[in-house]
């Protein structure tokens, strides 16, 4: 959709390019002329495409809004085609001095300047910096990399070396090398989403490096000279094409954005390489065969690493999960305590109080306590002898009520039980004797005091609350 859109806006370099490649591919494919003069006519375009990249990666490093990584990158490939174009114009000026096409083919000038214009680019894309703190999302990144990586060197090697060129395989073996680290380093900054090029420029320099790695190994086979030459000018279109539409897109902002947590190009590595044990065992089992299965290999050792590091990691997660959900359950339960049971005396609260209560099915009883003289203990002795007061009532009508009971302190000096499924006389027999275990004396530092209380007792269903603190008022006023 971004291509199109930028098409339509009639860049001159991209129409004008576009037209350029399509008038010399037409030519090369209708074979014309004869080998020697299809060779002059593609290495006398080389240089000027050369140029043409230069000129463009120059103007993008150079443009107001490009990031720190994306002028580093540019200023790289600029310099990279500057390389490239030596070699490429040495080639052409050897073509035009030779007699025939045999005495045209790729000299060691071109070879090695080919060599040395990849190493600046590809420095950049090694050192770029990810910005990934985790050391696991890293490491987990240059495994599926190092897979994608590798994949394509096996690939690249297997495509080229299977064509029949008579060129010396350790040429091919480097060459596939070279794009494998290449593809490890793109895949890199792809996963970690800081790749310095917009995704058509990428998809298309990417393609077109492939595409040159593939058709370069093609010279010198049996192939038809034309057919590779085309090859060779589809991949110079598609690194021209693709820095302009770079060029002439919105900057691109190089940051970590929302990373996957997983990728599937090892896996589609992985299935790339069975694929190619049938087609490398047609051609018979030699290097190629076992260059292609030590790849496989490879690629699959990556993956089951990969795999062994996300269980191990995978399971330090459940670890720390479970950690985690042990320490929620633990802190909701004290918050469910904190907001259930009074912080005094740890007995239940007036909520869990009413709760309970509410719950209650069948008959019960209520006993409902209030402390006769509670505030003259706290104006005379102060605050810290009426908690402790507090403290031993609850202690102390806890010790005498059955287990399935609730206790509860309803504020200030007053207490409640309630009692499932017991009766108003056994009820009144629980509650004399709690009146007498308050007879026993309480100890504050050195003072001895001694805590009075008035009961309470309703039984039966309905409003048993109201008809406690009834009994309870009454059994006061009896008191005085």
């Amino acid at each position: 959709m971004e291509v199109m859109t930028w098409l339509r806006r009639w860049d001159p370099l991209l129409v004008g390019g576009c037209v350029v490649f399509t008038i010399v591919v037409a030519y090369l494919l209708l074979d014309l002329n004869g080998e020697a003069t299809q060779l002059r006519v593609f290495w006398t375009q080389m240089p000027f495409v050369d140029l043409a990249i230069v000129l463009v990666a120059r103007a993008v490093s150079r443009r107001p809004g490009a990031s720190l990584g994306e002028r580093r990158l540019w200023r790289a490939i600029s310099a990279e085609f500057m390389i490239i174009m030596a070699g490429d114009s040495w080639q052409a000026i050897t073509v035009w001095r030779a007699n025939s096409a045999a005495a045209m083919a790729i000299g060691p000038v071109t070879d090695l300047c080919n060599l040395i214009g990849v190493m600046p680019g590809l420095w950049v894309l090694l050192t770029y910096h990810t910005n990934i703190g985790d050391r696991h999302v890293r490491r987990r990144y240059l495994l599926d990399s190092a897979t994608v990586g590798v994949g394509i060197s096996a690939l690249m090697y297997f495509l080229i070396a299977s064509s029949g060129a008579d060129r010396n395989r350790l040429t091919w073996l480097f060459g596939a090398v070279i794009l494998g680290v290449i593809a490890f380093a793109v895949c890199n900054l792809v996963l970690a989403g800081v790749l310095p090029v917009s995704r058509p420029a990428a998809l298309m320099m990417g393609s077109g490096i492939l595409l040159q790695g593939w058709a370069g190994g093609l010279l010198g086979t049996g192939h038809r000279v034309s057919v590779t030459l085309t090859l060779l000018t589809l991949t110079s279109a598609l690194l021209l094409l693709g820095a302009r539409l770079h060029q002439v897109g919105p900057p691109v902002r190089a940051h970590g954005g929302p990373r996957r947590a997983y990728s599937v190009l090892p896996y589609c590595t992985l299935l790339i390489g069975f694929g190619l044990i049938p087609i490398a065992v047609r051609h018979g089992i030699g290097f190629d065969f076992w260059f292609v299965i030590a790849g496989l290999f490879l690629t699959t050792l990556l993956v089951v690493v990969r795999q062994l590091l996300a269980f191990r990691e995978n399971g330090r997660l459940l670890v720390e999960l479970d950690a985690s959900l042990q320490e929620a359950r633990l802190l909701q339960g004290q918050l469910r305590h904190q907001a259930t049971h009074d912080a005094l005396t740890g007995m239940a609260n007036r909520a869990l109080f009413d709760e309970r209560l509410r719950s209650v099915e069948g008959p019960a009883a209520i006993l409902l306590i209030d402390l006769d003289g509670f505030k003259a203990i706290n104006d005379t002795y102060g605050h810290h002898a009426g908690d402790v007061v507090l403290t031993t009532v609850g202690a102390r009508l806890h010790d005498c009520v059955p287990p399935d009971a609730t206790a509860a302190r309803l504020g200030g000096d007053e207490f409640a039980v309630i009692l499932p499924g017991m009766d108003e006389a056994a009820a009144r027999r629980l509650a004399d004797d709690f009146l007498a275990r308050l007879t026993e004396p309480v100890l504050v530092d050195d003072l001895v005091l001694t805590a009075r209380a008035s009961a309470g007792v309703a039984a039966g269903t309905g409003s048993l609350l109201r008809a406690a603190d009834a009994a309870m008022y009454q059994s006061k006023r009896a008191a005085v």
